[in-house]
C-alpha cells in the first residue's frame, strides 16, 4: 500500500516531465542513496499535512510493494515534498510519484532495465542507469566539460566532475563539530561512516571477512581475490592492467610529461605526489606525516 501526502492549501506539481528532466531526477534518487538526508524535526504529525489518497499493492502497474505495516516514527520530512515512502526505517519524501518510484527499487531490488548487449545480463532500476551503462559498451561520452574538455557518460557525471574546476562541495557533514563538505552526496554518506564507525560491506571469502565503509572499496577488495582487472590502460603498446581505477589514473601520469608535485625546497618536478615525498625523504631529509606535516629529520 502507498499512501500519498500533500501539504495542506497547496497543490501538487504536475507530474508532467521531459525524458531529460526525468533522467536527471533518477540519477539524483539514485545518488542519494537509501540513507538520504531530509531535513530534520519536521513529521507528518504537526497538522501541516494530510492523506489525500491511499493506492493499491501495484502502483503504477509495475510491481508489488513489501514494507511493513506502520510507518517508521516520526519521519523526516522536507517542506513541500508530498510522496513519503513507508519502507521500514526509511521516511523519505519527494516532490514526485515516479521520484518515489525510483527510490522504492532499491528497496525492493526491483531492477526492470535489461541489456540487451550479447553476454552481458546485468540489470538497472532506472532506464537512466541502463543508458549509461550501454555507453561502457559503446565507449559513447557525449558530456563534455567545457573547461577541460573531458567526456562523460552521463550528466551527473559530468555534474560532479565540474564541482573539482569550481570547488563547490554542497553537501555537508551533519555531524556536529564535523565541518566537512563534499562533491556529491555519496561521498558525504560513506565519510559519515568515519564517524559512526559502519561498515556495511563484508567479504564473503572463505578465512576473510574483511568489512568496508564504501562498495568501491569492496569491489576493490574483491578484485585481489578473483584476480579480475578490468582497468586498462589504452596507451598503444602498453595495455596494463589494473584492479582499481585510481592505479590506472596513477599509471597514465608515466606516459604524460604534465609533472604537477613540484619540490618546495628544489623546484624538481614529479609526475606522482608518492615520488616527490620519496624525493624530499632521500634528498632533503623531510619526511610526511599522516596529517600532511613536513617533518626535518636529524641524521646526525
Amino acid at each position: 500500500m502507498w499512501v500519498f501526502v500533500e501539504e495542506k492549501f497547496e497543490s501538487i506539481e504536475p507530474h508532467l516531465i521531459s525524458t531529460s528532466s526525468k533522467e536527471v531526477e533518477e540519477n539524483e534518487v539514485e545518488e542519494e542513496g537509501l540513507s538520504g538526508n531530509a531535513d530534520e524535526n519536521e513529521s507528518l504529525d504537526d497538522g501541516k499535512y494530510e492523506i489525500v489518497q491511499i493506492l493499491d499493492d501495484t502502483p503504477h502497474e509495475m510491481f508489488e510493494m513489501v514494507y511493513c505495516d506502520t510507518p517508521p516514527e516520526q519521519p523526516n520530512v522536507k517542506k513541500g515534498k508530498s510522496y513519503v515512502c513507508l519502507y521500514e526505517g526509511c521516511g523519505k519524501m519527494y516532490n514526485m510519484a515516479h521520484q518515489l518510484d525510483v527510490h522504492m527499487r532499491n528497496h525492493l531490488c526491483f531492477k526492470p532495465y535489461a541489456c540487451t548487449e550479447e553476454g552481458c545480463d546485468k540489470t538497472f532500476s532506472t532506464n537512466y542507469s541502463l543508458k549509461a551503462h550501454i555507453r561502457t559498451h559503446t565507449g559513447e561520452k557525449p558530456y563534455s566539460c567545457s573547461i577541460c574538455q573531458k567526456a562523460f557518460k552521463t550528466s551527473g557525471d559530468l555534474q560532479k566532475h565540474v564541482r573539482i574546476h569550481t570547488g563547490e562541495k554542497p553537501f555537508m557533514c551533519p555531524v556536529e563539530y564535523c565541518g566537512k563538505s563534499f562533491t556529491t552526496s555519496n561521498i558525504r554518506k560513506v565519510h559519515v561512516r568515519s564517524h559512526t564507525g559502519e561498515r556495511p560491506y563484508t567479504c564473503n571469502y572463505p578465512n576473510c571477512g574483511k568489512a568496508f565503509s564504501s562498495s568501491t572499496n569492496y569491489k576493490n577488495h574483491i578484485r585481489i581475490h578473483s584476480g579480475e582487472k578490468p582497468y586498462v590502460c589504452q596507451i598503444k603498446d602498453c595495455g596494463k592492467r589494473f584492479t582499481e581505477y585510481s592505479s590506472l589514473y596513477k599509471h597514465n601520469m608515466v606516459h604524460q610529461t604534465y609533472r604537477p608535485h613540484s619540490c618546495r625546497f628544489c623546484g624538481q618536478k614529479f609526475k606522482q605526489q608518492t615520488a616527490m615525498s620519496l624525493h624530499k625523504r632521500v634528498k632533503h631529509n623531510i619526511i610526511i606525516a599522516s596529517d600532511g606535516t613536513e617533518i626535518v629529520v636529524d641524521i646526525n
